[in-house]
């Protein structure tokens, strides 16, 4: 055997046993293999075309993506090999290594709006990349105020990647509330935020464009547009109160009388009708007195009419003291005017018949005067002597009334103390002055009479000795007599209706031991001018 690799007719001769031999030849066509070169190994960015040839037109192929067309367009990283048969059936084969390198992934966003005075950050991402903004920038990121279109390109090694946002910035909501401002109390005011169709928030919490404030305060209110744009404003507003100013009705002045006229309040300044502007004015003259009276912007004023008339003199006189049951006329003169006095009535004169301050106004086209008294009606004297009596020869009573008084007089006799010393039986009298000069009388009737007594002794000796031996009552004009005598047990031992019978102290004809005894004794005798019963008890000794 030999081994052949060119073309070109080859020929053997066989001998065996070197006698025989044969001889054979061939034609040996060397054929060139199909020429394959699908390159180098090669990256590429996703997305990026890439065709591989296989070349050698009219062969067959195969490539190990199952594909049997002589090129093929990959689109993911991998080994591609292909197998190309030609006509006289060589084949060849080639390899070739295809990377996608994937692009850099940027997003910055859908397209935003921004609102005036605001900012966005666009942000390229993919750190450690290289940036190229349409605004020149280099950076990662970058910060967009305005409107436009904004893009960037992000590349790594070889590959790169676009993106484009439009910014769009919108105006803010203009609102002017204009400035701080005063206003007075009551006075119409109204904020409008403007901005037809935006949403309102007032720091009241009203939602409106316009609103009414009444209160003193600060006021805010933020305006969102219709692109939620928002904007706020603030003002402050102050309600000052109107000067309060009340100078009355008009009015009529009396005499020497004056008026203190008020300005009123609160104030930061007064004029009055005569030019003055103190916060007072003493009027005192007929005339229309008028004051402006300002508090910062606010402004009230008043007027009033004075009249000046006399006044009337009255004098009713001194205080008056009359005695119990008299009466005294209180005359205020001044005929024709108006009367009035305290009890009700309306005349120029009263009758005044109890104790009390009376008093009286008079009037004059309006104008008054008052003068009072006292009245002082003395209480009823009551001179008391005591109840009419007795007097027997040689006793004697004191008159004295049971008050005292400044003055008296006994009658008989003229005596002027105040008392008198009565030995006599009769009527007396006596006359009293008491310290406003009223007087009374009283009297007293005293008779002659001397009264019955009784006597009765607390112990007898009924011995026999004839001394002390009746146990007897004593006593004078006694008109009725009853005594009863009981042991110590309430047995009746004795009794008499004689005064000058006595017990001789034995019961039923025997002598009663020595002991203590009861009596009782009812007895009948002129009091005064009366006969009256009366009844004693009492105990005696019985001793032997």
């Amino acid at each position: 055997t030999i081994s052949v690799n060119t073309t070109g007719n080859y020929a053997v001769t066989v001998t065996n046993s070197g006698i025989c031999s044969a001889t054979d030849n061939i034609n040996i066509t060397i054929v060139p293999l199909p020429v394959i070169n699908l390159g180098n190994d090669t990256s590429l960015c996703a997305g990026q075309p890439i065709s591989l040839n296989a070349g050698n037109g009219g062969s067959t192929f195969f490539w190990n993506n199952n594909l049997i067309t002589q090129t093929i367009s990959p689109t993911t990283s991998g080994v591609y090999s292909v197998t190309v048969t030609n006509a006289t059936g060589c084949v060849s084969e080639d390899t070739i290594q295809v990377t996608f390198i994937p692009n850099p992934a940027i997003n910055l966003g859908n397209d935003t709006t921004i609102c005036a005075g605001q900012s966005v950050i666009l942000n390229a991402a993919n750190i450690g990349y290289n940036y190229l903004w349409s605004t020149g920038a280099t950076t990662q990121t970058i910060t967009v105020s305005t409107s436009g279109s904004f893009s960037v390109i992000v590349s790594n090694q070889m590959c790169n990647s676009t993106d484009t946002l439009v910014v769009t910035v919108v105006s803010l909501p203009v609102i002017n509330l204009g400035n701080d401002t005063t206003l007075c109390f009551g006075q119409p005011t109204s904020l409008n935020a403007g901005n037809p169709g935006a949403r309102y928030q007032w720091s009241n919490n009203e939602i409106t464009q316009i609103i009414f404030p009444t209160t003193s305060g600060s006021y805010s209110v933020i305006v969102t547009n219709l692109s939620n744009c928002v904007a706020t404003d603030s003002i402050n507003i102050t309600f000052i109160p109107y000067p309060i100013v009340e100078l009355g009705s008009d009015t009529t002045l009396c005499g020497n009388q004056v008026l203190p006229l008020y300005g009123g309040s609160p104030a930061t300044s007064y004029l009055w009708s005569d030019g003055s502007t103190n916060s007072t004015l003493i009027a005192s003259t007929t005339g229309l007195y008028y004051v402006i009276t300002k508090n910062g912007i606010c402004i009230s004023t008043d007027s009033i009419n004075l009249t000046k008339e006399t006044m009337p003199t009255v004098e009713i006189g001194p205080d008056v003291k009359i005695c119990y049951g008299q009466s005294t006329i209180l005359n205020v003169q001044n005929a024709g005017l108006i009367y009035q006095w305290n009890t009700g009535a309306s005349t120029q004169s009263i009758t005044a018949t109890s104790s009390g301050e009376y008093w009286v106004k008079v009037s004059n086209n309006g104008c008054s005067s008052i003068d009072s008294v006292n009245v002082f009606v003395d209480n009823l004297i009551d001179v008391n002597l005591g109840p009419d009596t007795t007097v027997c020869p040689g006793d004697q009573i004191i008159l004295t009334p049971d008050k005292q008084f400044i003055e008296y007089l006994w009658l008989p006799g003229n005596e002027q103390s105040s008392s008198i010393i009565v030995t006599q039986p009769g009527t007396y009298f006596v006359t009293v002055k008491d310290s406003i000069g009223c007087m009374a009388s009283k009297s007293r009737l005293i008779q002659e009479f001397c009264p019955s007594n009784i006597f009765v002794p607390n112990t007898f000796t009924p011995n026999g000795d004839l001394l002390n031996n009746n146990f007897l009552a004593y006593g004078e004009r006694i008109q009725y007599f009853n005594m009863q005598i009981f042991d110590r047990w309430g047995e009746l031992i004795f009794q008499s209706n004689d005064l000058s019978h006595g017990w001789d102290g034995t019961y039923k004809g025997i002598a009663c031991q020595q002991d203590i005894y009861v009596y009782r004794i009812d007895y009948k005798l002129f009091d005064g001018t009366e006969l009256k019963m009366h009844t004693i008890y009492g105990n005696v000794n019985l001793i032997r």
